[in-house]
């Protein structure tokens, strides 16, 4: 039986939900429990005793029940006035800071939550910190002080989150309407609660949600692409691989990807390609079919734009020539040996987001692809030229990955063709693409 947790920090904020629904009390003021539609559903209570008890809770909780999701309800302060009083947001993102001396405690955190389409960015706080700033307004839209830790933990073991937060006051305590707020959180609740329990009743529901970065909330296609994994035995592994074929081949839509209808980005409101002045293939108005029909940005360096991604909403492709050093030598005990091993910058990020890679943490920016080839080539070139008796390997994919977008780029051909009369001259493409059918057709390849 799947289980579905409940987690509220204080008594008060948990007392209408459990008047409301019939709950089992299993520790006197802590833990109680009700089944509904063959899901168990816990409300746990902090009791206002923050992260330490936390810990140890959960600790005991996680050890006992199989956790399917966690649900964490609440008050919130807004700094906002323009949001209304009572109004119901899910949280998208949550920080942890001092409002006040305007530091970052704790970086964000964003991989463990679902969110609907009432969502807003949530700073914890570790005490009472009044008042409006307009600075904090760049970090978030309300503020609490357990959603942080609930958050950690989620993401510590892997559970997925979804946290709902009734606006009660504008971060002013003698001003806080927490009778109205709870209400309205409850009303809430209630209405979306069916879907919450068979959300988790659907083996792949929650995954899916999370890994495509869709709004929770019932869709007919998720449910079908759950049915697809679970009748056909789908690994975890695999699972990963359609994810990113879906984003990358289907345009982010499972009906697409059910339908097999292969669209590159469709939407022209959040799909924006954006080009760089003065770069040798803007002047030369080379036509890139596949964003012919989309709105297009022009931008003067694309170094004013490369670590802010400002909204997760938007995704930009940005097509520019590479600044500065082109090849850059790899780790002394990288590569294989007996060959120059070194390292080709033919962009920047990668659109499938693995949680393991590096390049999450390293670049927060959108894709740059760099459609220079002829520079980059001509680097390559003076760097052979000085090398002429070396064994060497080209690595393709360090800071990118080398295939995700090259039926655009074309870049495997373009060197391919380039390194053909070369002799012990490699080239690695790292990918976790399955764009592979387009070099089949590349000539003069070794």
């Amino acid at each position: 039986m799947p289980t579905l947790l409940l987690v509220f920090e204080h008594y008060f904020e948990a007392k209408p939900f459990l008047e409301h629904f019939s709950f089992e009390e299993l520790e006197r003021r802590k833990l109680y429990r009700f089944i509904h539609n063959d899901v168990e559903i816990l409300l746990f209570l902090n009791g206002g005793k923050k992260y330490l008890r936390l810990i140890w809770e959960f600790e005991k909780i996680f050890s006992k029940y199989q956790i399917a999701l966690i649900i964490n309800l609440g008050i919130a302060g807004s700094l906002d006035k323009k949001l209304p009083l009572n109004s119901v947001w899910s949280i998208k993102k949550v920080i942890h800071r001092n409002i006040h001396e305007h530091i970052t405690i704790l970086p964000p955190i964003s991989s463990p939550f679902l969110y609907d389409k009432n969502y807003k960015y949530l700073i914890t706080v570790s005490y009472i910190q009044e008042g409006i700033s307009e600075k904090e307004k760049y970090f978030g839209d309300l503020l609490d002080m357990e959603g942080y830790f609930i958050a950690d933990w989620a993401q510590r073991y892997s559970i997925p989150l979804f946290s709902l937060k009734s606006i009660s006051d504008y971060n002013d305590v003698k001003n806080i309407l927490i009778k109205e707020a709870l209400s309205a959180l409850l009303e809430y609740f209630i209405k979306n609660f069916d879907f919450y329990v068979e959300s988790v009743k659907i083996p792949y529901y929650t995954e899916i949600t999370k890994h495509l970065s869709l709004c929770f909330e019932y869709d007919e296609n998720i449910k079908k692409l759950s049915d697809f994994f679970e009748d056909n035995r789908y690994s975890f592994s695999r699972r990963q691989t359609v994810y990113n074929e879906i984003k990358i081949e289907y345009n982010g839509d499972i009906k697409n990807f059910l339908e097999d209808k292969k669209i590159v980005f469709e939407n022209v409101d959040v799909s924006v390609p954006v080009y760089e002045k003065g770069t040798l293939f803007y002047e030369k108005g080379y036509d890139f079919l596949n964003f012919e029909n989309y709105k297009k940005l022009e931008i003067e360096n694309y170094l004013d734009y490369f670590q802010y991604k400002i909204k997760d909403e938007y995704r930009n492709i940005f097509l520019t020539a590479k600044k500065g050093e082109v090849i850059k030598d790899k780790p002394e005990k990288y590569g294989k040996e007996g060959f120059l091993n070194y390292s080709v910058t033919n962009g920047y990020n990668c659109p499938f987001g693995c949680k393991y890679c590096y390049l999450r943490g390293a670049l927060r920016s959108n894709d740059f692809l760099f459609f220079d080839k002829e520079h980059i080539w001509n680097e390559m070139s003076k760097f052979l030229e000085k090398h002429k008796r070396e064994k060497i390997i080209f690595y393709f994919g360090d800071f990118t990955d080398a295939l995700a977008f090259d039926d655009l780029t074309k870049t495997a051909q373009f060197f391919s063709e380039k390194l053909a009369s070369y002799e012990d001259i490699y080239m690695e493409f790292r990918t976790k693409s399955k764009k592979y059918k387009h070099l089949l057709s590349i000539k003069n390849k070794k």
